[in-house]
């Protein structure tokens, strides 16, 4: 049950977070992104909301820490390399992708990318070559959390 509630509430702050997201100017996009300005990116034409979406998110400690745990039972899994890359599945939102944790400005921020299409995996994947575009254009390193 709590980690029902930990996943609802984690969903609940992405929701609301995505309007105040960010403190500091827009990021850099590849080409083939736009802004919403609200912290928020999307890949230009995809329909019926298919494609990849970028998220920033400050980073909170103990809301956080919790998305980098399994939740299995909720249909949460996040699996994480030596890259400090973590790709995420969760089946409860119908969504997963890649995410990493930078410093922007000194302060410490989630860069989200996810995709809707999950269960494809090559759709999945494209997730992370698009997170490497991001960082590219933006000089983003992946840093430990």
């Amino acid at each position: 049950m709590k980690t029902k509630i930990l996943i609802i509430l984690l969903t609940l702050f992405l929701a609301i977070s995505f309007v105040y997201a960010t403190d500091f100017k827009n990021l850099n996009v590849p080409d083939g992104w736009k802004s919403t300005g609200e912290g928020s990116y999307y890949e230009e034409g995809a329909s019926n909301g298919t494609g990849k979406v970028v998220k920033v998110q400050k980073w909170e400690n103990s809301f956080n820490e919790d998305f980098l745990k399994n939740h299995t039972d909720e249909g949460y899994t996040v699996m994480s390399n030596d890259s400090l890359i973590y790709k995420y599945v969760d089946d409860s939102n119908e969504n997963g992708g890649t995410f990493e944790a930078v410093e922007i400005d000194g302060e410490k921020y989630l860069i989200i990318l996810s995709i809707r299409d999950y269960k494809n995996d090559k759709e999945l994947a494209k997730t992370y070559d698009a997170l490497m575009e991001f960082n590219k254009v933006n000089n983003f390193k992946p840093i430990n959390v």
